[in-house]
């Protein structure tokens, strides 16, 4: 066999990978291994189903392109795209037939309902540079991930239980790609970064990882989690959408089996109501708390609840936000064009729903009201209060779950606890891009929501020059999430690459406070801080 190819064993057989150099750092080659079957296609009476075990095969099953993504809209090209076959992972190594080398699972973002692992978006390149052993994978997304019928047919989470497997068939397959079972980190963006956490709650990911890297995600913002009672509820609604009225779950599973895969991802939009649409990312279908005895069960409670309790695993975590997070909300809510007059209207809508305050009632008037000060002072959200706006955006949506994710975490996990504050602005932000398109007289500043992503992944959109400002701060987070991957401890390489302690920190209008706490603390939040976390500043 040419040096070009490399064959690796599994359990469920050979697979066929391919030798590559890499683009961005010519002396370095790597072995790439795509489109790699974990579990069965979610196809038939297996759609909206638990995964099952992947059947093995005969031969030599070629890895050399990678495997659908999920079926969502694509937003760029304007259609439908991907299909209901696509459990694949990607493993990128180095050395095969080396051992024991620390391995990152990377779990992708898109609200539940975009993304895929493709290698155009997350390229390995900058990471297995450190000599790691790169998986990213698939899951479910949309209402083929996150239907809930709210019973043993359907219980939900489809979409997480798709990563718990691909966890499992790297714990039983890795080492022979030349990684560690006994040291694998689980990291991700957004909702991958939401994933990473749901992995820390649930009974099932437990074993599974051993460190845990969340970025720009928490399952305390807003449409990362939703009562089952909810979920139930949109699943009949997107039934009677597509033409089954009924009340019976059996009813509407068999028909929704039996409809076209782009039908149901097309139709999942019309479930959310337009009050909704503003403020937050109109996630449709989502994690959910599961019905108790219906198997093998993801989430037993309430996510809030378990934090509260100090029940998840307790793991060295890395975990931040960047300085402009709410950027991407200007972006997806309406498509960009501001309603100020709307926001105005419903600002009550800010207030976090666990706050469990009844919209338009004294208490939920007067802290909205509050939480307007604060912002805008004496003002209204208008183009005049644009920054304010984004600054608030990004404390709703991502800042204050990072706040309040941090103080549990602090509180009763006893491992090693890191932040970070991504304050350098990429050369191209991919958000920036779309939110030029949309508001070409808008200036915008600060790292928006998914710039950190471009630090760590080659993305074949853009191709970086060798004399780009991202690459010193490319190759300071790269090496900060490798060091940690490989010992759960930063301590190396923050001596290594003169990464800075904060000595002062912002609060969420970005003055400084002049006391060592959280960059991002929340208006929402009434914790008190807890002592030593360490934040980390990433800077040219």
């Amino acid at each position: 066999m040419s040096d070009l190819y490399k064959e690796v064993k599994t359990e469920y057989g050979l697979l066929r990978g391919q030798k590559k150099t890499s683009t961005n750092f010519p002396g370095t080659t790597y072995y790439s291994f795509q489109g790699i079957p974990f579990a069965k296609p979610p196809v038939g009476n297996l759609r909206f189903k638990d995964p099952q075990e992947p059947e093995s095969w005969s031969g030599v099953h070629d890895a050399l392109t990678e495997g659908n993504k999920s079926c969502q809209y694509e937003k760029l090209c304007g259609k439908y795209v991907g299909n209901e076959d696509c459990l694949y992972l990607n493993v990128y190594t180095r050395e095969p037939d080396a051992s024991g080398k620390a391995v990152m699972v990377w779990i992708h973002g898109g609200a539940f309902i975009l993304g895929s692992a493709s290698s155009e978006m997350y390229g390995p390149e900058y990471l297995i540079e450190h000599d790691i052993v790169l998986v990213t994978t698939n899951y479910r997304l949309g209402a083929l991930g996150f239907l809930c019928l709210g019973n043993n047919d359907v219980p939900g989470n489809a979409g997480l239980k798709d990563q718990v497997m691909a966890l499992k068939w790297v714990q039983k397959n890795i080492s022979n790609f030349g990684g560690d079972p006994n040291n694998v980190t689980l990291f991700g963006e957004s909702a991958g970064g939401v994933c990473v956490q749901y992995h820390l709650l649930s009974p099932l990911s437990r074993g599974l990882f051993h460190h845990a890297i969340i970025q720009s995600g928490s399952v305390f913002n807003p449409g990362n989690y939703m009562d089952r009672s909810i979920s139930v509820e949109r699943a009949f609604k997107l039934g009677s959408t597509l033409g089954c009225a009924t009340e019976k779950p059996d009813k509407l599973l068999e028909f929704l089996q039996n409809v076209p895969a782009y039908t149901i991802t097309e139709a999942q939009s019309k479930v959310v109501s337009d009050s909704e649409k503003w403020l937050n990312f109109q996630k449709r279908f989502v994690p959910c708390v599961e019905l108790p005895g219906t198997g093998d069960c993801f989430l037993p409670s309430p996510p809030k609840e378990l934090l509260q309790k100090g029940l998840f695993t307790k793991v060295p975590i890395i975990m931040g936000v960047t300085n402009k997070e709410g950027g991407i909300t200007i972006e997806v809510s309406a498509n960009g064009e501001l309603n100020f007059q709307k926001i105005n209207k419903e600002f009550e809508l800010v207030i976090p729903p666990d706050m469990g305050l009844t919209a338009g009632s004294e208490k939920s008037i007067q802290l909205s009201n509050k939480i307007k000060n604060f912002y805008f002072n004496d003002k209204q959200p208008s183009w005049e209060t644009f920054d304010e706006l984004v600054i608030l955006f990004g404390d709703i949506n991502f800042q204050n779950g990072f706040d309040r994710t941090l103080h549990y975490y602090l509180e009763f996990s006893g491992t090693p606890t890191y932040t970070y504050y991504l304050q350098h602005e990429i050369s191209f932000s991919f958000i920036k891009a779309l939110l030029k398109q949309r508001l070409p007289n808008v200036e915008f500043k600060g790292v928006m929501h998914g710039d950190d992503v471009a630090l760590l992944f080659n993305y074949s959109g853009h191709v970086r020059g060798k004399d780009s400002a991202d690459v010193p701060v490319s190759n300071k987070m790269t090496k900060a999430w490798t060091c940690f991957a490989k010992t759960g401890d930063l301590t190396e390489a923050r001596a290594q690459i003169k990464m800075t302690e904060c000595a002062t920190a912002m609060d969420s209008k970005n003055k400084e406070v002049g006391k060592k706490i959280p960059p991002s603390l929340s208006l929402f939040t009434n914790h008190q801080l807890l002592p030593n976390p360490m934040y980390l500043i990433f800077h040219n």
